[in-house]
Protein backbone atom coordinates (compact mmCIF):
# COMPACT_ATOMS: atom_id res chain seq x y z
CA UNK A 1 0.00 0.00 0.00
CA UNK A 2 0.93 3.50 0.14
CA UNK A 3 3.36 2.20 3.28
CA UNK A 4 5.25 -0.79 1.95
CA UNK A 5 8.20 -0.77 4.24
CA UNK A 6 7.65 -2.64 7.31
CA UNK A 7 7.59 -5.48 8.73
CA UNK A 8 4.79 -8.39 9.68
CA UNK A 9 5.71 -7.62 13.06
CA UNK A 10 5.81 -3.65 12.81
CA UNK A 11 2.42 -3.85 11.20
CA UNK A 12 0.84 -6.02 13.57
CA UNK A 13 2.43 -3.96 16.78
CA UNK A 14 1.07 -0.87 15.75
CA UNK A 15 -2.19 -1.70 14.25
CA UNK A 16 -1.56 -0.77 10.88
CA UNK A 17 -5.00 -0.20 8.72
CA UNK A 18 -5.56 -2.05 5.35
CA UNK A 19 -8.34 -0.30 3.35
CA UNK A 20 -12.07 -1.54 3.20
CA UNK A 21 -14.80 -0.68 5.68
CA UNK A 22 -15.59 -4.43 6.52
CA UNK A 23 -11.93 -4.89 7.22
CA UNK A 24 -9.95 -4.82 10.19
CA UNK A 25 -6.36 -3.83 10.93
CA UNK A 26 -3.41 -6.25 9.88
CA UNK A 27 -3.46 -7.02 14.02
CA UNK A 28 -6.83 -8.34 13.47
CA UNK A 29 -5.79 -11.20 11.80
CA UNK A 30 -3.33 -12.28 14.90
CA UNK A 31 -4.61 -15.39 15.93
CA UNK A 32 -1.54 -16.76 18.59
CA UNK A 33 1.14 -14.74 19.35
CA UNK A 34 4.80 -15.77 21.09
CA UNK A 35 6.54 -13.67 22.63
CA UNK A 36 9.67 -13.48 25.03
CA UNK A 37 8.54 -11.23 28.17
CA UNK A 38 10.41 -9.29 30.83
CA UNK A 39 11.23 -12.39 32.58
CA UNK A 40 13.49 -14.09 29.49
CA UNK A 41 10.78 -16.38 29.35
CA UNK A 42 8.77 -17.41 26.11
CA UNK A 43 5.07 -17.28 26.12
CA UNK A 44 1.98 -18.06 24.38
CA UNK A 45 -1.24 -15.81 23.92
CA UNK A 46 -4.18 -15.99 21.88
CA UNK A 47 -7.76 -15.10 21.75
CA UNK A 48 -8.53 -17.39 24.85
CA UNK A 49 -6.22 -15.07 27.39
CA UNK A 50 -7.97 -11.39 28.47
CA UNK A 51 -4.58 -9.48 27.58
CA UNK A 52 -4.65 -10.98 23.56
CA UNK A 53 -5.92 -7.48 22.41
CA UNK A 54 -3.54 -5.44 23.91
CA UNK A 55 -0.29 -7.58 22.36
CA UNK A 56 -2.15 -7.45 19.27
CA UNK A 57 -1.40 -3.29 19.22
CA UNK A 58 1.67 -3.54 21.87
CA UNK A 59 4.24 -1.56 19.73
CA UNK A 60 6.48 -4.09 20.97
CA UNK A 61 6.04 -2.86 24.85
CA UNK A 62 4.80 -5.90 26.33
CA UNK A 63 7.69 -8.38 24.90
CA UNK A 64 9.36 -9.69 22.26
CA UNK A 65 7.13 -11.28 19.23
CA UNK A 66 9.01 -14.62 18.48
CA UNK A 67 6.32 -15.96 16.29
CA UNK A 68 2.84 -14.94 15.39
CA UNK A 69 -0.07 -16.92 13.99
CA UNK A 70 -2.22 -15.10 11.45
CA UNK A 71 -5.62 -15.64 9.96
CA UNK A 72 -4.45 -16.02 5.91
CA UNK A 73 -6.77 -15.14 3.12
CA UNK A 74 -6.96 -16.32 -0.47
CA UNK A 75 -4.93 -14.52 -2.95
CA UNK A 76 -7.47 -12.04 -5.27
CA UNK A 77 -7.61 -9.86 -8.11
CA UNK A 78 -8.81 -6.06 -7.36
CA UNK A 79 -10.39 -3.91 -10.59
CA UNK A 80 -8.69 -0.65 -9.77
CA UNK A 81 -10.59 2.84 -11.55
CA UNK A 82 -8.95 6.35 -10.74
CA UNK A 83 -11.64 9.36 -11.35
CA UNK A 84 -12.06 12.86 -10.76
CA UNK A 85 -15.23 13.86 -8.85
CA UNK A 86 -16.15 16.80 -7.12
CA UNK A 87 -15.60 17.05 -3.14
CA UNK A 88 -19.25 17.05 -2.97
CA UNK A 89 -19.78 14.07 -4.83
CA UNK A 90 -17.85 12.02 -2.69
CA UNK A 91 -19.15 13.13 0.50
CA UNK A 92 -22.34 12.69 -1.13
CA UNK A 93 -21.85 8.46 -2.16
CA UNK A 94 -19.22 7.71 0.54
CA UNK A 95 -21.23 5.91 2.57
CA UNK A 96 -22.68 3.71 -0.33
CA UNK A 97 -19.11 3.37 -2.34
CA UNK A 98 -17.48 2.57 0.91
CA UNK A 99 -19.98 -0.09 1.71
CA UNK A 100 -19.94 -2.02 -1.63
CA UNK A 101 -16.14 -2.06 -2.92
CA UNK A 102 -13.21 -3.26 -1.37
CA UNK A 103 -11.76 -0.12 -1.05
CA UNK A 104 -12.64 3.22 -1.58
CA UNK A 105 -10.42 6.32 -0.88
CA UNK A 106 -9.88 9.62 -1.97
CA UNK A 107 -7.43 12.62 -1.78
CA UNK A 108 -8.55 16.22 -1.90
CA UNK A 109 -6.23 18.84 -2.58
CA UNK A 110 -6.14 21.97 -0.43
CA UNK A 111 -4.01 23.62 -2.93
CA UNK A 112 -2.83 23.84 -6.08
CA UNK A 113 -0.34 21.46 -6.40
CA UNK A 114 -1.35 18.99 -3.44
CA UNK A 115 -1.78 16.65 -5.93
CA UNK A 116 1.08 16.49 -7.79
CA UNK A 117 3.01 15.86 -4.30
CA UNK A 118 1.69 12.48 -4.91
CA UNK A 119 2.82 12.12 -8.03
CA UNK A 120 -0.51 12.15 -9.52
CA UNK A 121 -1.96 14.96 -12.21
CA UNK A 122 -4.01 17.98 -11.52
CA UNK A 123 -7.72 17.45 -11.81
CA UNK A 124 -9.72 19.73 -14.05
CA UNK A 125 -13.20 18.59 -11.72
CA UNK A 126 -13.85 21.95 -9.97
CA UNK A 127 -13.31 21.12 -6.16
CA UNK A 128 -11.98 17.90 -7.73
CA UNK A 129 -10.96 14.87 -6.00
CA UNK A 130 -8.91 12.11 -7.11
CA UNK A 131 -10.41 9.30 -6.28
CA UNK A 132 -9.59 5.46 -6.01
CA UNK A 133 -12.00 2.58 -6.66
CA UNK A 134 -10.96 -1.28 -6.11
CA UNK A 135 -13.39 -4.10 -6.93
CA UNK A 136 -12.41 -7.47 -6.04
CA UNK A 137 -12.79 -10.44 -8.65
CA UNK A 138 -12.22 -13.61 -8.82
CA UNK A 139 -9.30 -14.94 -11.48
CA UNK A 140 -12.17 -15.72 -13.86
CA UNK A 141 -13.60 -12.72 -13.85
CA UNK A 142 -10.33 -10.81 -13.91
CA UNK A 143 -9.64 -12.69 -16.98
CA UNK A 144 -12.74 -11.49 -18.99
CA UNK A 145 -12.98 -8.03 -17.19
CA UNK A 146 -12.74 -5.43 -20.30
CA UNK A 147 -10.12 -2.42 -19.55
CA UNK A 148 -10.65 -0.02 -22.01
CA UNK A 149 -12.15 2.63 -19.68
CA UNK A 150 -8.95 2.91 -18.70
CA UNK A 151 -8.95 0.72 -15.30
CA UNK A 152 -6.65 -1.69 -14.11
CA UNK A 153 -6.85 -5.18 -13.48
CA UNK A 154 -4.28 -7.51 -11.64
CA UNK A 155 -3.55 -9.28 -8.64
CA UNK A 156 -3.89 -7.57 -5.35
CA UNK A 157 -0.52 -6.94 -4.14
CA UNK A 158 0.05 -5.35 -7.30
CA UNK A 159 -2.27 -2.61 -7.37
CA UNK A 160 -2.10 -2.10 -3.41
CA UNK A 161 1.26 -1.68 -3.77
CA UNK A 162 2.36 2.24 -4.77
CA UNK A 163 4.96 3.59 -5.96
CA UNK A 164 5.13 7.13 -4.05
CA UNK A 165 8.61 9.05 -5.19
CA UNK A 166 7.53 11.75 -2.44
CA UNK A 167 9.79 14.80 -1.57
CA UNK A 168 8.26 14.48 1.95
CA UNK A 169 7.76 11.62 4.74
CA UNK A 170 4.02 10.80 5.23
CA UNK A 171 3.39 9.90 9.10
CA UNK A 172 0.32 8.83 9.86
Amino acid sequence: GDIDAQTIGGAIGTATHGSGRAFGSFSSAVRRIEYVGADARVHTVDSTDARFGAFRTSLGLLGIFTRVELDLQHAYYLRERIEHWPLSEVLDRWDVETSTRRHFSYFWPPAANSLEMYGFAPTAVEDGCHVKIYDELTPQDAAATDTQDGSRVAPAYQIYASDFDLAFHEYE
